[in-house]
């Protein structure tokens, strides 16, 4: 039977409606947010406010897929240009409004926890978003969802736009297939519905077609000011960066799994590092900051290691959470730290342990400021400088002076993660530009 594509009409609104509850049936989320099967009153509202709310927003698009010989719609898509952005309302969550059948909690927590996550990845750059694609169970494997994602694809690529979406893990292989990357996995609890296992959201990003000339993530490159950090009451900041920074990173989210219930908890993380601050005498905080808005929007901790008599402090936490991935972390970290103590025996350096900026402020040439200012301070005083990188990050490091020296690669698959997925760390050291000034 033939296929057709189309755009959805308001006279398709009930039959819309009834497709996307009919497909999400079996989807287990579903239960944590309404009744399932759909009660009448909530499939009633819910043609009632998109009727009301139809035609109101001018970045959507609906299109459908038909099967031209019974007329019927088998698959759908509502998709979003979000336009660039300027001020701060960009960052705001939008609120859903929901009828009352909904358990209007779960419901919130849910899809707060993934419109700031993807919030936080795209910034306010122009982008296109796929908030819904469904196919009726009974039409499976006809390839209408594929049309329809090719359908986007195609406008994205007309305006050189990056595409964001969340998978279900059906969903996950198709846009793989098309490129898609994942930068966050969200492990979502069933309990308060009466199962026992999880369920995984993956956020994915499939990157503008032409790379080299991407839409910039500022109109303006903002005004930056370098300094140190020395009031502890930023760590919070500090913690909610890290957390934003690394969502995605796929081995540090399988060491340090995301909370179920998708709480993020920066106080624990801010007085781990207010600890670093007040008890290892070697450990530098900087932090950049936007001087128009008065926010901390990227950090660096570089740690100084010039006792050669005392080993430095482990890496390895001291408490670990009960959902974190031991055997994972005790590999991972320990291997990095044996890695750098062997390369770097004998030899006063400086270690960069973190650096990261916000997603809405990269590519403005603040990790290379942050940068700068531990490598000045290694230039005077002689030291060499290591660090531990992902393949994202070497361009920037090269380009200051790092060379490779090894690489650590870890099959996740061996400890619970995603077959076929290797994770490489490659290691890198920076020599002195000069000699520390001999003092007589």
């Amino acid at each position: 039977m033939p296929l057709e594509i189309c755009p959805i009409l308001e006279s398709d609104i009930e039959e819309w409606t009834h497709l996307i509850f009919a497909a999400f049936q079996d989807d287990p989320v579903s239960k944590l947010m309404y009744p399932v099967p759909a009660t009448p009153s909530l499939i009633a509202w819910t043609v009632q406010n998109t009727v009301e709310s139809w035609g109101k927003d001018p970045t959507a698009r609906h299109c459908q897929v038909k099967d031209t010989e019974t007329g019927e719609m088998i698959s759908a898509a509502h998709w979003i240009f979000f336009p660039r952005r300027e001020g701060e309302d960009w960052r705001k969550v939008p609120m859903v409004e929901v009828s009352d059948d909904y358990h209007r909690e779960r419901f919130t927590a849910l899809i707060t926890n993934a419109a700031s996550k993807r919030i936080a990845a795209m910034g306010p750059q122009p982008y296109l978003y796929l908030p819904t694609l469904v196919t009726h169970p009974k039409h499976h494997r006809r390839g209408a969802a594929t049309l329809l994602l090719k359908w986007g694809i195609d406008q994205a690529s007309k305006q050189n736009l990056p595409i964001n979406l969340t998978a279900s893990p059906a969903g996950v292989s198709l846009y793989k297939k098309f490129g898609f990357q994942p930068f966050y996995e969200t492990v979502i609890d069933l309990t308060p519905v009466g199962l026992s296992q999880h369920c995984v959201r993956t956020g994915m990003i499939l990157p503008a077609p032409f790379p080299s000339k991407p839409s910039p993530p500022l109109a303006i490159s903002p005004a930056i000011s370098i300094e140190p950090v020395t009031d502890e009451s930023d760590m919070v900041r500090l913690a909610e960066i890290e957390s934003l920074a690394f969502v995605g990173n796929p081995i540090l989210s399988l060491i340090f799994p995301p909370d179920p219930h998708g709480k993020t908890d920066h106080q624990v993380r801010a007085s781990e590092h207010i600890q670093t601050m007040r008890e290892r005498k070697g450990a530098r905080y900087v932090k950049a900051t936007d001087t128009q808005s008065g926010q901390i929007v990227a950090w660096a901790q570089w740690h100084f290691f010039d006792d050669l008599e005392k080993p430095p402090p482990t890496p390895l936490p001291e408490n670990w959470l009960p959902r974190a991935n031991i055997a994972l972390g005790k590999h991972f970290l320990g291997t990095l730290e044996k890695t750098r103590l062997d390369g770097m025996k004998g030899k006063k350096y400086m270690l960069l342990a973190v650096l990261v900026t916000l997603p809405e402020y990269q590519r403005n040439g603040i990790g290379g400021k942050l940068l700068e200012w531990g490598l000045e301070q290694a230039d005077e005083k002689g030291y060499h400088c290591w660090i531990d990188s992902s393949s994202r990050g070497l361009g920037l490091y090269k380009k200051h002076g790092w060379e490779e020296v090894g690489f650590l690669e870890v099959n996740l698959a061996d400890y619970g993660g995603e077959e076929g997925v290797v994770d490489r760390t490659v290691f890198l050291v920076r020599k002195p530009r000069q000699r520390a000034k001999m003092v007589s």
